[in-house]
């Protein structure tokens, strides 16, 4: 912990894999025991900063014979190893903050297992279920400066002289506002004063991606038809950048569809959506 509060040593999540996203009990990557020591095959997708990452921390199959929700543990993975391969993966603004990961042969301590062999599912969950939630939390800091920024643009442009425009950028100012009192409020159901923080998380996590995609669109709105006009190289404005990465908000960390199926099931009681055989 010392060293990850120093900002000396970086962590990379391994939970997503292909055909298993939004699906994560549907994950392949394996791991056996051999000795004392795990070695983990299989692959892993969408890892963020996954190129800067020193270790990961893993949900890995370890007993394929018991159902889909158990037999996965959690294992901690030094990535600086031979078995270990980390791809970029480049995204529409030009970055790569996601990456591919494909485990070879890749070892670990038997030691270095989150909770119990086998319990890696409810470890997991737990991490999920506040993670939608307090990656946000700095977030509106951000999303404020942009919506002044959206504001100065339409001024600029002359969009202000439109009633829409003017209500899609009290829309904006507004519903930054919320996601700073939905943060204030996961907080103090993390610190034990509230309701369950899994369900505020899902509340804020829903709630900023659905409200920051609008927010691009109006951004684009406020630029009129230089929202068209790219620079040098493919150069984009702070604006064209949030229209274009808001895009991705309602699928990745869990998609809007996957948040209100846990609200509706979990804090209303509405009966289970069906599942597939």
């Amino acid at each position: 912990m010392p060293r990850i509060l120093a900002v000396d040593e970086f962590w990379g999540q391994g939970f997503s894999e292909p055909g298993a996203g939004s699906d994560l009990a549907g994950l392949r990557t394996k791991a056996v025991l051999d000795g004392d020591e795990w070695v983990i095959d299989g692959q892993k997708v969408w890892t963020s900063a996954g190129a800067r990452a020193d270790w990961m921390y893993v949900l890995c199959r370890t007993d394929p014979d018991a159902p889909r929700h158990k037999g996965i543990s959690m294992l901690l993975i030094p990535v600086d190893q031979p078995g270990v391969e980390v791809r970029p993966i480049k995204n529409i603004l030009g970055g790569a903050e996601f990456c591919e990961v494909f485990f070879t042969g890749a070892r670990t301590s038997v030691d270095m297992v989150v909770g119990e062999v086998n319990a890696g599912w409810g470890v997991a969950m737990g991490a999920l279920g506040t993670e939608r939630g307090t990656t946000l939390l700095a977030e509106h800091l951000r999303i404020a400066g942009e919506v002044r920024q959206m504001i100065d643009e339409a001024r600029t442009s002359g969009a202000t002289e439109r009633a829409v425009m003017r209500a899609d950028l009290a829309r904006a100012w507004s519903e930054a506002k919320i996601m700073e009192w939905n943060g204030l409020r996961l907080m103090s159901a993390i610190k034990g004063r509230g309701p369950n923080p899994e369900v505020h998380a899902s509340i804020a996590k829903v709630f900023a991606s659905e409200a920051h995609r609008r927010m691009g669109e109006a951004a684009m709105r406020a630029e009129g038809s230089r929202s068209e006009l790219v620079g040098e190289g493919y150069g984009l404005d702070r604006l064209q950048q949030i229209f274009l990465s808001s895009r991705a908000e309602t699928i990745y960390g869990g998609t809007s569809q996957i948040q209100y199926n846990v609200l509706s099931e979990r804090t209303l009681g509405l009966p289970r959506e069906p599942r597939r055989a």
